[in-house]
């Protein structure tokens, strides 16, 4: 190979000359010869030589490929001899040229060479490559230097696009070469290399696609700031600002105002997708390296910081930042957390003032109520503290922070006494005028909140505590800010008391330094008033510090510092604590004291790390609500007795204890109830203990020792043992007091439920228990959210479905109700796996449970379901169950032998189901029931029982259908009731959910059914006299009352309960003695149980037209019940939502549904509906508010999202259904929008408006909240609502602006789209307003209203596409979320790709000519390396081919098309000059076989990372 290479290198210096020998002259006149020959001779000397190197390349090439002896291709050896050779050439055809200095023999040199790469006898590449990588390619040699890199450009076109792009890089990298300051003879060699670059850079050369080229400039130059050369940077940032075109088509409008909601299960609703950050940077995950605006680049600090103020959204953090599943630190959680914490003791602050200014105002009206009086006529309302501009002044600044509001602090009270060096000019200090502060009213005190964040992400190790500590002291010094100390110090310790025993001690010493700073004073602060719950925040400082000391003194560490001045009085406090004689007696009557005494809270606070301090207190406080003495309280039921203990221990002092002592109190709860079981003791757990347990479960710091024992551990336990009243209670308490619990414990209790029925069925006298069962998991399966739904089942094992209720076919339906209800909220249908899923589900519940629906339901099934149940049997013929009952009637009247009797119906009852239509007949016609029906009774078990309950359903409609209204009616509504009140064998829960489920086909049946549903819960006084007298009497808000106990024993004293046959609990009838005990009741009654079993009426009454009557009476008499339901807005949005279709032409019913949910709470004035809406009459259905009222709504969502109180007062957030008032104000806007009497269009486009006619008045820096408000309430309402954004978009695009072939010269298209170009009260601010609305509402939407997109293109839009703007706008409104697609919904990439391809092809027929044709094709090219890769490539090829030459050219390589294919159009784009060789230009970026569903794919495959990184 070596002689090889000698032999081309020397021919080719034999044929131009070997300049080294100075001694031949006619070498060294050649070129002066050519120069001054005849042209024509000059000409034929030329081709000549090129002739000859032609043929000693050719021959090179020949002898390297020659075949082998067997006559095979040559091998690879051959085939690297032959590119060495080849390359030698090309180098010395390169250095002959390097070599002539004069610019005439240059330049034939050069023409030469240029003939050889055209006529492909080198390689352009190659050629190239060698003439860049040469060393005499240097602006000293400038003849050199500029006849070369013009060769370049003439030959480059016959090079591939990767190789230009190699080219380019490689000539930034030479014009480093240059000065920056140029001599004269440097000028032309910064021109040449310009002119290299300029049409390398040209797009209608098409050497490359211009993708390429600005990724590869901004992976050299990200900010614009640092080219290889002050010459080049016009043309390059030229070039790259050209391209923000593109990526304004890319980008969504108002992105970085976009909030979230975020609900109790831990994420937004939809998908994490559309809020996901760098975990390192806070920076949106914006694909390919693009010049996207700088408000996209900048980190977010203020999106994540808003999650993090919410409750219950640490799971979401962790998902958006990309940490569900790692245990690594992250710096900016970190950062984030700690701008929270300053933001918070602000607000504190805030609050402390306030409450301080109230408690003045009322000890001087208590002392002098004349001078109060006086001054109250001129007092003024204070105006807002002005927190809530916290937060755009924080984004701005990079911070992130919003502003806090929170209700009073409980435990609450003001910092210490004023501290040197304190700031009071932070925004909050304005409260201290008297206004209230503006602050979160989700919780107590939002460093409640905080102190859950702190916990869980240093447990999962995202947080470092000394670092954060560290962090948050050098932040507190710089702010010179002591406001809130006590606050701060209350966090550090809810985390420090629960991990000091397992940590170092140096990881706590960053503490001391804080507390050294926050606490300067040399004087004690003054002893805090221990009746007050703030005593604990006063004193948290220096429990802190008694913690740490027994770390040091434990591990015989010398601590450098001695106790601060200011705590002197604060120890002498505690320490006189621990031997105090009297706190024993506290402890344990803290619940029935008169006046509150804190001091058993301090003393836990400061030695919960201290068994020996800490054993006797704790026991107290645990044995306060034991009651472990033998005194002992009756319970509902008979011979039901508990322990004595009623009065639980006080939401205010479980505030006022750290969290390790809650979960130490929690401990010692599950201890003593596992003690229980396992001693299996006839006396009830104390209702004062079970309360108190429940509460404790509230708090979500202790979920792991709290939710999470009690469902794996505890419950199981209990069951195990057999006690069935300590399992009966624990059931109770899950149900009616756990308001939030993560949705994953809810199914795996409903699964537990589930595995516990089964064994039950086989134990004598478990009636009740069985009923608990059943109601809890009613419960639990109406309660799952929209959302959770789909997530939650999803996890389940395809083959277990332990969610699947194995013999209640209740259940069951319920069940299916609640996924279609999901499924219709959140649109999981329109993906193929979900709908796959869907359907073995349904599979699965039908083998455990067979049943069908009836037609009036399925009609509001979604399609996935309703397709199913089609294929489904009928329900069984009952025409025939009136002639069977009959005849068994007849058996039973003639059989007189009592053993018989027995025998026979107790051995039919495995293959009859008849037995409660007999007693119905016996109870008819005789008045009572027979001893031997109530033994039959006792050998049916729970399981039989509900079977035969659904067969006198159905007998009840025949027997009802047949009877006229009448004498005979009314005895059968009077016998139905004695079953149920009198001989309680049948409880009216059970029969009214199986009257509502039971499958009645066709319109008469079904009202037949609803007839009887009516005439038993209302007719008799017996049911509503207990609704009325519970209603009345009692509150729902159990978490501020501690007479619970009382008010339940009283209601059932008046109405006692029982759950079997009169016999079976020591009746007449020979069943049970006297003895026998019933299972105790703590918070259930036959109303509260009955509540979900009417959530179910209602809808079935909806369902039916013909019965929305019955309904409206059932709503007047029973509504009151909704008094006490847990979730009445959301059971009310899923209602509206479920039913719009039927509710639409019944405005009135949809009125007095919501005033019956909604009126009959108790909850402040103001917490739900409007003072407008309420002010509206009911039967005032007409009535159309004005566009004012929608301004109102949205505004009110404003405020809440950004954190400013908008809610009464009054609202416990912890025990609401929602966390946050954010959400809680995005709820109650949709329903009262649904319940409005104006048809969906018209509410849509009034939300529209609010903002489209409306923003003049908005004040800028709001706009964007205004417009991420209204498309979230957009995104959570009905189709038929949001369907309006969908004809937006059409009205849009057939707006002048963009319709009209001829706009005016003066309106830029892309400047119109731009929200942060908007001025007020301008023509066309409609359509930058527009885009930004829909922008919001696809990125706050659901994956089936994302995936409507598609089909919104090719139906409704395609057609009316004639001008280039609007196809310019269809690529704004739709390209930014094709990244979503690829994530959420990845087939409708290609979708969405290739309805783009034919908007373009329907436009390049219309218009005459381009203009944003360069940003057109930029954004097709970025679709392709990002998301599809070559998957529709095939077709796109006949679209491209199709359209006018200059779009084919700039899309070429999209698909298989040669510039010498595409044919010249008459445009005024300039044609190449040079045609590359068919052989070189037929390839195109490099793609992906197969489909392209993620967006790294073809990215990776053509050289491109997700972010642009080749």
């Amino acid at each position: 190979m070596e002689d090889q290479v000698k032999h081309i290198e020397l021919k080719i210096r034999e044929v131009f000359g070997d300049i080294a020998h100075q001694g031949d002259p006619l070498q060294q006149n050649l070129f002066n010869y050519l120069k001054l020959d005849d042209p024509e001779k000059a000409e034929q000397k030329l081709t000549t030589i090129f002739s000859e190197v032609q043929k000693l390349l050719d021959q090179a090439g020949q002898s390297s490929s020659e075949p082998s002896s067997d006559g095979n291709r040559p091998s690879s050896d051959q085939e690297t001899s032959n590119k060495t050779v080849l390359e030698a050439g090309v180098r010395q055809l390169v250095t002959v040229l390097s070599m002539r200095h004069n610019p005439v023999q240059s330049h034939a040199v050069a023409s030469i060479i240029c003939k050889l790469a055209e006529s492909n006898s080198i390689p352009a590449k190659l050629l190239c490559v060698t003439i860049l990588t040469h060393e005499k390619l240097k602006p000293e040699n400038s003849v050199f230097w500029i006849t070369a890199f013009g060769l370049m450009k003439d030959v480059i076109s016959g090079v591939d696009y990767k190789g230009v792009r190699e080219i380019m890089k490689m000539c930034l990298e030479v014009c480093r070469q240059l000065p920056t300051e140029l001599k004269h003879s440097q000028v032309a060699c910064m021109t040449a290399l310009c002119e290299l670059l300029e049409h390398i850079c040209d797009p209608n050369a098409a050497l490359l696609p211009a993708y390429f080229v600005v990724n590869e400039l901004l992976k050299l130059c990200p900010d614009y700031q640092k080219w290889p050369h002050w010459k080049v940077s016009r043309l390059l940032t030229d070039f790259v600002e050209n391209f923000q075109r593109a990526a304004q088509l890319l980008s969504i409008v108002n992105r970085t105002k976009l909030r979230p909601v975020v609900e109790h299960s831990g994420h937004n609703g939809w998908s994490i997708s559309s809020w996901k950050l760098d975990s390192r940077t806070l920076k949106f995950g914006l694909n390919g390296s693009l010049p996207y605006s700088s408000e996209l680049l900048a980190p977010q600090p203020a999106l994540l910081n808003h999650v993090l103020r919410q409750p219950y959204s640490k799971e979401m953090v962790c998902a958006m930042i990309d940490m569900t599943k790692k245990k690594q630190r992250c710096s900016v959680l970190e950062d984030q957390l700690i701008t929270l914490m300053v933001s918070s003791l602000h607000v504190c602050h805030a609050t402390d003032l306030y409450n301080q200014n109230k408690a003045s105002e009322s000890a001087a009206q208590a002392t002098d109520p004349a001078a109060t009086a006086a001054t109250d006529g001129t007092s003024q309302p204070a105006p807002s503290s002005g927190l809530e501009d916290q937060d755009d002044a924080n984004a701005g600044a990079g911070s992130g922070t919003t502003a806090m509001d929170t209700s009073v602090a409980t435990p609450s009270g003001t910092s210490s006494s004023a501290t040197p060096g304190a700031t009071t000019s932070s925004p909050s200090s304005a409260s201290s005028a008297g206004a209230a502060p503006s602050s979160p009213d989700h919780y107590p005190c939002p460093c409640h909140h905080l102190s859950s964040l702190l916990i869980h992400f240093v447990l999962h190790q995202l947080i470092n505590f000394p670092a954060l500590v560290i962090a948050l002291h050098a932040k507190l010094q710089k702010l010179n800010m002591r406001v809130g100390r006590d606050h701060l110090m209350w966090v550090l310790l809810q985390y420090l008391s629960g991990t000091i025993q397992k940590n170092p001690f140096p990881e706590f010493l960053p503490v001391l330094r804080l507390i050294e700073y926050l606490y300067p004073e040399r004087t004690p602060l003054p002893v805090p008033d221990y009746t007050d719950p703030s005593c604990v925040l006063k004193s948290s400082a220096m429990c802190i510090l008694i913690h740490i000391l027994r770390k040091a003194q434990a591990e015989y560490i010398k601590t450098p510092r001695a106790l601060p001045p200011a705590f002197t009085n604060h120890n002498e406090l505690i320490q006189s604590l621990v031997h105090n004689p009297q706190l024993s007696h506290i402890a344990s009557n803290f619940s029935t004291t008169p006046s509150p005494d804190y001091r058993i809270a301090l003393l836990l606070n400061a030695f919960s790390t201290n068994t020996e301090m800490f054993h006797r207190p704790i026991l107290a406080l645990t044995e306060g609500i034991q009651s472990s003495q033998k005194s002992t309280v009756p319970m509902p039921g008979v011979n039901c007795v508990a322990h004595g203990a009623t009065v639980p221990l006080s939401m205010t002092l479980l505030d006022s204890l750290s969290i390790h002592v809650k979960m130490s109190l929690l401990h010692n709860i599950g201890q003593y109830i596992t003690k229980q079981a396992h001693t299996k003791s006839t006396i009830a757990l104390a209702p004062a203990l079970v309360e108190t347990y429940a509460r404790l479960l509230v708090y979500i710091e202790t979920e792991t020792i709290g939710i999470k024992q009690f469902i794996t551990n505890l419950l199981p336990v209990v069951f195990k043992s057999q006690v069935w009243g300590i399992l009966h209670g624990l059931l109770e308490m899950f149900s009616h007091r756990i308001h939030h619990s993560p949705p994953h414990y809810r199914v795996q209790l409903l699964s537990t439920i589930h595995h516990m029925t089964i064994p039950l069925n086989t134990l004598p006298n478990m009636t009740h228990l069985h009923l608990c069962l059943e109601s809890v998991a009613l419960r639990l399966i109406s309660g799952l959210g929209n959302s959770e739904v789909m997530s939650s089942l999803a996890r389940l094992s395809p083959d277990s479905k332990t969610v699947i209720s194995g013999e209640s076919e209740e259940l069951n339906k319920v069940l299916v109700l609640t996924l279609a209800r999901a499924i219709h909220v959140t649109g999981f249908d329109s993906s193929s796996d979900s709908a796959r899923w869907c359907l073995d589900f349904l599979r699965a519940v039908m083998n455990h449970t067979p049943h069908t629906w009836p037609t009036h339901t399925m009609q509001c099934f979604p399609r996935v379901i309703e397709e199913y149940y089609k294929q489904v049997p009928g329900p069984r013929d009952t025409h025939n169950l009136k002639k069977e009952v009959d005849e068994e009637y007849c058996k039973w009247k003639s059989m007189s032998n009592e053993n018989d009797i027995i025998a026979h119906f107790s051995r039919q009852q495995q293959t009859s189901t008849l037995f409660l239509c007999l007693l119905f007949k016996m109870v008819l016609e005789q008045d009572r029931v027979p001893v031997e029906a109530y033994k039959v009774l006792e050998r049916l078990g729970p399981r039989q029982l509900m079977s035969h309950i659904r067969t006198l359903c159905d007998f009840l409609v025949l027997e009802f259908s047949n009877c006229a209204l009448g004498q005979y009616l009314s005895k059968c509504v009077n016998t139905m009731n004695a079953i149920i009140w009198v001989y309680h064998i049948v409880p009216l829960d059970r029969l009214m959910l199986c009257l509502a489920l039971r499958i009645q086909e066709g319109s008469s049946k079904a009202q037949v059914c609803m007839f009887i549903i009516q005439l038993l819960l209302l007719r008799q006084p017996e049911f509503r006299n207990r609704v009325n007298k519970f209603v009345s009497e009692n509150m729902p808000d159990h978490w501020n009352h501690n007479n619970w106990y009382e008010q339940h024993m009283a209601f059932h004293r008046k109405f006692p309960e029982k759950f079997s046959p009169e016999s079976l609990v020591g009746g007449g009838g020979g069943g049970q003695s006297g003895h026998h005990q019933t299972l105790p009741i703590y918070f259930t009654n036959v109303c509260l149980r009955f509540l979900p079993v009417l959530d179910i009426i209602i809808h079935r009454f909806l369902e039916a037209h013909q019965v929305h009557k019955r309904l409206e009476m059932v709503l007047e008499q029973l509504g009151v019940l909704y008094k006490f339901h847990d979730h009445p807005i959301t059971y009310l949005y899923n209602t509206l939502h479920y039913y719009e279709g039927r509710l639409r032409e019944s405005p009135k019913l949809k009125r007095q549904l919501v005033a019956a949910v909604i009126g009959n709470s108790v909850k402040p004035k103001g917490w739900a509906l409007t003072e407008e809406y309420l002010a509206t009459p009911p039967e005032e259905i007409t009535w159309v508010p004005k566009p004012s009222y929608y301004t109102a709504l949205i505004r009110r969502l404003v405020l809440a999202q950004r954190g400013v109180r908008v809610f009464p007062h009054g609202m416990e957030w912890r025990f609401s259904e929602f966390g946050n008032s954010g959400t809680h104000a995005l709820y109650v806007t949709c329903v009262e929008l649904m319940a409005l009497s104006v048809m969906p269009d018209t509410v849509a486009e009034n939300l529209f408006d609010v903002v489209v006619k409306g923003h003049c008045d908005i004040p800028a820096r709001e706009l964007g909240e205004y417009i991420n408000a209204v498309a979230l309430v957009l995104t959570w309402l009905p189709e038929s609502y949001w369907l309006t954004v969908h004809h937006r978009i059409v009205n849009l695009l057939q707006c002048p602006e963009l319709s009209s072939n001829s706009p005016p010269s003066t309106l830029d298209i892309f400047s119109l789209m731009r929200l942060d170009l908007l001025q007020p009260c301008v023509r066309h601010s409609s359509v930058s307003l527009t885009i930004a609305l829909v922008h919001a509402f696809w990125h706050h939407s659901s994956l089936s209203q994302l995936g409507r997109i598609p089909q919104l293109m090719k139906e409704q839009i395609r057609g009316i596409l004639e001008t280039e703007a609007q196809l310019v706008c269809l690529f704004q409104l739709v390209g930014p979320f094709l990244s979503r697609f690829s994530v959420d919904i990845a087939r409708k990439v290609f979708d969405v790709t290739l309805e783009f391809y034919h908007a373009l092809a329907k436009v390049d027929e219309s218009v005459t000519e381009f203009m944003h044709q360069d940003a057109i094709c930029d954004v097709l090219y970025h679709i392709k390396y990002m998301f599809t890769g070559d998957s529709i490539k095939p077709d796109l090829e006949g679209i491209i081919r199709g359209l006018r030459p200059d779009l084919q050219r700039r899309l070429r390589f999209i698909t298989h098309l040669n510039l010498s294919n595409i044919q010249a159009g008459p445009t005024g784009s300039a044609t190449p000059t040079t045609l590359a060789p068919s052989t070189s230009t037929n390839s195109t970026p490099s793609s992906v076989s197969g489909a392209a569903c993620s967006s790294s794919s073809p990215a990776m495959a053509a050289g491109i990372s997700p972010s642009g990184n080749a």
